[in-house]
């Protein structure tokens, strides 16, 4: 199967670096041997050293071997099969097969041979890269009182231990595997679960799941989720479920207001009667989010509000839920820090009038979590609260002191990555302007020629984030590109397109399955332990979505238009906004 355009200039694996050489030569993956021979040819005596002036031979130089390594791995049916399969490093193992050129004249009459043999090649690989990716998760959740040792100075008392452990490995890319088993330990009355279940990913978005579950009760159940996006501002989710003991089914949605603001909804209907229904908006920020959601679920009507701020160049987060229903009020604070790339560790206080006061010290290693929620007071008492926010402050900082003992090297180590970045976007922006520089000719002849046709002239092109106003000049890789009086830029991210160029930054490091973090007390799992859909938008999505904006002049029109970074760029465009005529649009 062709690949998509959309690797990152920048992007990097396995010693060099995973080029989008359909990008390059701006051509589909599914181009003809004849497109690419003239693309080519037409690059190649725009970026050849000896067509620039002295002061641009060398950067000519560096885009000339982009271009003519592109060519060479597209034009030869060999290796153009090796990069559909396998990308850039598909062709690395290629050539450093030792038979060599030998190789390639032997599969460029048969790709399909060549695909068997790297195919051969990769089982070993692909055999531990499967291995690696089992996931290993689990909990330990510990509940103890010390009301006793307060009241009267006896020990404190442990009233209930759970142990929960899953495996889940991968079958095949779309199926995964999973065994585990929980004990719970109440007072003494013990409860234990084996299950093992399996998962299987379907296309638009669709799973279908079944899980058998054995120990002091047995439950077969099956359920079934689609995900769906509107138009990349809304969308949904709709589970149904079916088990042994009961059937219902959720229905989620979201939609974007603007790009700090979100709303969700869902509806949960059971067969025994039971109705979810909650509304929620979530504002982001520099630095945290705020939530304020009003629900109904079984006896009680709630209103709540939750926010969070990170701190410390997102090093620790601190995190407020204050809790209105018709079953009483609860107030939650917690500090988390990261102590290492794959630990966290939060303490919280948390006041419920029903429940009293108590601690929850949490510890997160990976996917592994040990918690353990200590009763202060079995009912609200102020002195109590106060007592417990002073100790969890100080144990606060003393993690704070931990952290900082010592921490030279990796202070070290966070700089030396984020000037890596740094560098790594001023080459790319060099590059992308230094390519722009070599296309200024052929683009200047080229918006002369259509001037006189009254055809397609760029007036402005920008790359920018959508909802900015400021972003990266492509107008002249544009013009540069108009063929038969049209641009037509392939899909994927216009990154790897000669003359585009947009900042990279570092994700934030983040813990947990599937790229949740652990980072707030409660991780991202409502009070009940489903899955809590109303987690707040990141920022690293937003700061992902990117736009080419383009104002051209057809005709005696001027047209705007603004296409999403992903999808296929085309001038013109038929979504595109006529601004009034050439003499009266500036």
């Amino acid at each position: 199967m062709p690949r998509s355009s959309s690797s990152n200039r920048s992007n990097t694996s396995n010693g060099g670096p995973d080029v989008d050489y359909y990008a390059v030569l701006n051509l589909p993956s599914s181009c003809t041997a004849s497109e690419i021979k003239k693309s080519y040819q037409r690059l190649a005596l725009t970026f050849h050293p000896d067509k620039a002036n002295a002061a641009n031979a060398q950067l000519a130089q560096v885009e000339f071997e982009k271009v003519k390594k592109a060519h060479a791995v597209l034009s030869d049916p060999a290796t153009r099969a090796a990069y559909d399969a396998f990308g850039d490093k598909g062709v690395r193992m290629l050539e450093s097969d030792p038979a060599g050129a030998k190789a390639l004249r032997k599969y460029a009459k048969n790709p399909d041979l060549l695909l068997e043999a790297l195919h051969e090649k990769t089982a070993t690989s692909y055999i531990k890269r499967l291995e690696k990716s089992v996931q290993t998760r689990g909990s330990v959740v510990v509940h103890s009182t010390l009301v006793p040792t307060l009241s009267n100075g006896s020990v404190p008392k442990t009233t209930k231990i759970s142990i929960s452990q899953t495996v889940t490995s991968p079958l095949n890319s779309s199926t995964n595997l999973s065994f585990g088993g929980h004990v719970i330990s109440d007072y003494g009355l013990a409860h234990s679960e084996a299950t093992v279940g399996i998962t299987k990913k379907l296309k638009n978005n669709t799973s279908v799941s079944g899980t058998l579950s054995a120990g002091t009760s047995q439950k077969l159940s099956l359920d079934t989720t689609r995900s769906f996006t509107l138009d990349g501002r809304s969308g949904g989710r709709l589970s149904l479920f079916l088990s042994s003991t009961s059937r219902g089914m959720n229905i989620i949605s979201w939609k974007t207001l603007s790009p700090n603001l979100t709303a969700n909804c869902t509806l949960g209907m059971h067969e025994v009667g039971m109705t979810i229904f909650r509304v929620s908006f979530t504002q982001s920020f520099k630095g945290g989010w705020m939530t304020c959601d009003l629900g109904l679920q079984p006896g009680e009507i709630f209103m709540q509000g939750t926010g969070s701020s990170d701190f410390d160049e997102g090093r620790q987060r601190v995190k407020s839920k204050i809790k209105l229903g018709t079953r009483g009020t609860s107030m939650l604070i917690s500090s988390s820090r990261r102590l290492s790339k794959f630990t966290l560790f939060a303490v919280g206080l948390k006041v419920d009038v029903y429940n009293g006061v108590y601690w929850i010290v949490k510890l997160s290693r990976g996917n592994m979590t040990f918690e353990l929620p200590i009763v202060l007071s079995t009912f609200v008492n102020p002195s109590v609260t106060i007592f417990a926010s002073a100790v969890g402050m100080l144990v606060d900082e003393f993690v704070v002191w931990c952290l900082n003992y010592g921490k030279g090297e990796e202070k070290l180590e966070e700089e030396k990555r984020e000037d890596e970045i740094l560098s790594n976007n001023v080459k790319n922006r060099e590059a992308a302007e230094s390519q722009q520089t070599l296309m200024a000719g052929a683009a200047g002849k080229k918006r002369k020629e259509e001037v006189e046709r009254n055809g397609l002239v760029i007036r402005e092109a920008v790359y920018r984030k959508k909802g900015e106003n400021v972003g990266f000049d492509v107008s002249v890789p544009l013009q540069f590109f108009v063929k038969d009086g049209e641009v037509r830029l392939p899909s994927g991210s216009k990154n790897s397109v000669l003359g585009f160029y947009r900042e990279e930054r570092r994700p934030p490091e983040r813990v947990g399955r599937r790229g949740r973090g652990l980072f707030s007390l409660f991780s991202d799992e409502g009070e009940d332990g489903d899955d809590d859909f109303l987690a707040p938008p990141r920022a690293t999505n937003i700061d992902g979505e990117y736009v080419v904006y383009a104002r051209y002049t057809l005709g005696d029109g001027v047209f705007e238009v603004e296409i999403d970074d992903g999808e296929e760029f085309v001038l013109p465009a038929e979504k595109a906004t006529r601004m009034g005529g050439v003499g009266s649009v500036i």
